[in-house]
């Protein structure tokens, strides 16, 4: 009985080695612990590779002293087999020896379990290192990719709805500036604290890069979640740090987004960031929510007069900040800032019909090319942008009034969008203007697409009143470069678009980087 129960616990401790050993091989396989060690550097990888041999080692060993146990069983079988020959003293002796060779066996087993487990846990610390911001102790940027990704496929099974919120540290730059990078590692370390003390147990709170964090919010109604984004804005405004002698508090602003059916992680992020930015515009320290439609500022009822309706929306406590009265006088960089609006631009902004809602805004904009930008600066990618404007608008308005002017926008969005790829962004930019952003294309590409354009939209006639009427684009083209940001990359279109306006219309112009140069038009 006692040399079954021997077997059987060698049985159940090589078992638990290939199930360690299976666990690890499906952590590889689905490159979540290599690649999770590399971000940690070559030192964790040393030391998780060092785990690794000796788990191996340790294997060995054990199948080396199984090996051996199985051996002198054996041969102790085989003196029990030839007892009847030997008398009593030899089926003892034969008994003792493998009474022995049992306890034997089990003192080894329980070393080198204790050794399995131990060397378990030190794979599983690796791992959640591996996952883990150092600086906060949240989960990292890795964590909240593979756990976003679960939660959509699992809204898209079985309709487990959850919700993204964005956070981002007010004027951290300039704190950093001012009290030092320690001063700001403190803020970032608080406010992380801040964050996940004050939210659920269910939900995830991850860094999701320098002073921005992100929550995912599982089975949070909208309005759950708000007043969540509400109760945390709160929490972090009361925070209150002493740094060189001085008493400090901080803010963060919020952006909010509700999972839709069939947008896709990327667009349920990019929500998320505009409703971010429009909280960043209307003053920071404040809370956006994006529906899908139109970005709302929120205002808790507990906040007293100021929690108001402000603008007569249909929601209690928010704001529709999509309309022309309620838009934040902080804006992206516009023409105004890059040199003063000019009289057009002025008399435009009255005669605008209404904004085509199937594209982005020009602030939408701005938070896709940002981003955009920022990657482009670590893949080395190319990236251009594209601005096209109607000509002689003002002209089309004062002649045939809004009703033609609105059919022109539309006219020509529709050329744009047909004309673009999938992974393209066109964006309203200006009254009579439209951006488009081209990842994937340098400046020969965007020259090649933008005369295409030009040539396409001059030949359709637009049935305006009685007659029918052609209509002509201006172009102003650029491919970014290592030095640009948002502000400049702006600029450097806008200057070859005014280049293309000042030569008579009808024109593509694009900025070099040292100049802008009229393309010639080809038939």
């Amino acid at each position: 009985m006692e040399h079954l129960l021997v077997d059987l616990g060698i049985f159940m401790f090589v078992m638990g080695v290939g199930a360690l050993g299976g666990w690890i091989a499906r952590a590889v396989l689905r490159g979540g612990f290599r690649e999770q060690c590399l971000g940690q550097g070559s030192e964790q990888i040393r030391q998780v590779g060092a785990i690794l041999s000796q788990l191996q080692e340790l294997a060995g060993r054990v199948a080396a002293d199984v090996g051996q146990h199985t051996h002198r069983v054996e041969t102790i079988n085989q003196q029990l087999h030839s007892a009847g020959k030997g008398g009593p003293e030899v089926v003892v002796r034969a008994i003792s020896q493998l009474l022995e060779a049992n306890s034997q066996m089990r003192q080894k087993l329980a070393t080198a379990e204790q050794q399995l487990q131990e060397q378990a846990q030190q794979i599983q610390t690796h791992i959640t290192a591996a996952r883990t911001d150092a600086l906060t102790g949240l989960a990292n940027r890795r964590a909240f990719d593979e756990e976003l990704a679960r939660r959509y496929a699992e809204f898209q099974r079985n309709k487990h709805t959850f919700s993204l919120m964005m956070v981002d540290v007010d004027y951290f730059k300039k704190f950093n500036d001012t009290y030092g990078h320690q001063a700001g590692d403190e803020v970032l370390r608080t406010v992380a604290k801040t964050l996940r003390e004050h939210s659920r147990a269910m939900d995830l709170v991850a860094r999701y890069g320098g002073e921005e964090f992100a929550l995912i919010c599982p089975g949070a109604t909208a309005e759950v979640l708000k007043e969540q984004a509400e109760r945390l804005r709160q929490a972090v405004e009361n925070l209150l740090f002493e740094f060189e002698g001085q008493k400090v508090r901080v803010s963060a602003s919020f952006g909010l987004a509700h999972a839709l059916p069939g947008e896709g992680t990327e667009k349920l992020v990019e929500r998320a960031d505009l409703a971010l930015y429009a909280s960043k515009e209307a003053g920071r320290n404040c809370v956006h929510w994006h529906d899908g439609q139109k970005i709302l500022r929120y205002f808790s009822s507990k906040m007293g007069p100021v929690g108001g309706n402000r603008s007569g929306s249909d929601r209690p406590g928010e704001e529709d900040i999509s309309t022309p009265s309620s838009q934040p006088k902080d804006r992206p960089p516009s023409r105004e800032l890059l040199g003063g609006p000019s009289e057009e631009t002025a008399q435009e902004h009255t005669l605008l019909p209404q904004p085509l809602e199937s594209l982005h805004t020009r602030s939408d904009f701005c938070v896709i090319l940002g981003r955009r930008l920022a990657e482009r600066r670590r893949t080395k990618r190319p990236l251009s942008v594209l601005l096209l404007q109607i000509d002689h608008y003002l002209d089309l308005v004062g002649q045939r009034g809004l009703q033609a002017a609105q059919l022109a926008l539309r006219a020509t969005s529709q050329f744009l969008q047909a004309a673009i790829r999938q992974m393209d962004v066109i964006a309203q930019y200006e009254n009579s203007t439209f951006a488009l952003l081209l990842p994937e294309a340098d400046l020969a590409h965007v020259t090649d697409i933008a005369e295409r354009l030009r040539q396409a939209i001059c030949r359709c006639k637009l049935p305006l009143g009685n007659s029918w009427e052609m209509i002509t684009v201006s172009i102003g083209a650029a491919e970014t470069t290592e030095t640009d940001d948002l502000e400049r990359m702006l600029q450097r279109c806008e200057e070859a678009l005014d280049q293309a306006r000042s030569a008579g219309g009808n024109r593509v112009c694009v900025h070099t980087g040292q100049g802008v140069e009229m393309v010639e038009a080809t038939v």
